[in-house]
């Protein structure tokens, strides 16, 4: 046993360290707070370590087209952040880093409102917070990444954005409509802002490509001239 320890620590850098310290510091501590909640309001622990479809014992498909919306955001925060990562070093991509930081703290916001239905839950039932006020932050959010950053997102991909815009304002009117007033309402509810969802990934996803794929080539032709 020992040789095989040795062996494998032969293999353990300083920075993989550090680094698998950096992913599972902040995960056991979030097991350990989850823990500590539990046992002070004598709550069971496995209301917040299971599924929620297993401790309501609901089908498996319930709510799939949310979780494919919620992998979607996922992916969306994703891409903005490589993008962001991959750019930062260079000063000629200055707007594209604030683009893309922006544009994946907009995804992650959303991700987790979309996932603990935080401003149809939780700030209205228990935080006691109208929900208006959280629409109108993320309008707010909203309307500065299009006027800060018009110039890229009239670019391309711009039909996407558009879209995703033009669905997500058609999800949020039928969401104000009675749900009497029009048959299938949810359909068409979470169906808008699954497309919306779906738009905004795209869109994301295609300037992230275009824009990494310009700022190297661009430093590979300056790099080839000198």
């Amino acid at each position: 046993m020992r040789p095989f320890l040795g062996s494998v620590l032969s293999y353990v850098r300083l920075e993989d360290a550090k680094l698998t310290l950096l992913w599972l510091v902040p995960a056991a501590l979030l097991l350990l707070l989850v823990a500590s909640g539990c046992y002070i309001l004598d709550l069971p622990v496995s209301r917040f370590t299971r599924d929620p479809l297993a401790i309501t014992e609901g089908h498996p498909l319930y709510g799939f087209v949310s979780n494919v919306g919620a992998i979607l955001w996922s992916a969306s925060a994703a891409f903005c952040f490589l993008a962001y990562v991959l750019l930062r070093p260079l000063e000629r991509a200055r707007d594209e880093v604030g683009f893309f930081i922006t544009g994946g703290g907009i995804s992650l916001i959303l991700l987790v409102d979309d996932l603990f239905m935080l401003h149809d839950s939780i700030a209205t039932v228990y935080l006691a917070i109208d929900e208006w006020l959280f629409l109108m932050i993320y309008a707010a959010l909203c309307i500065y990444y299009l006027l800060r950053y018009w110039k890229l997102i009239s670019g391309k991909g711009f039909l996407l954005f558009a879209l995703a815009v033009a669905f997500f304002t058609l999800s949020i009117v039928v969401d104000s409509l009675p749900e009497t007033l029009l048959p299938w309402h949810h359909l068409y509810e979470d169906g808008f802002k699954f497309l919306g969802i779906t738009s905004w990934c795209g869109f994301q996803c295609t300037v992230c490509l275009h824009r990494v794929r310009l700022a190297f080539a661009s430093r590979e032709s300056i790099a080839s001239a000198k």
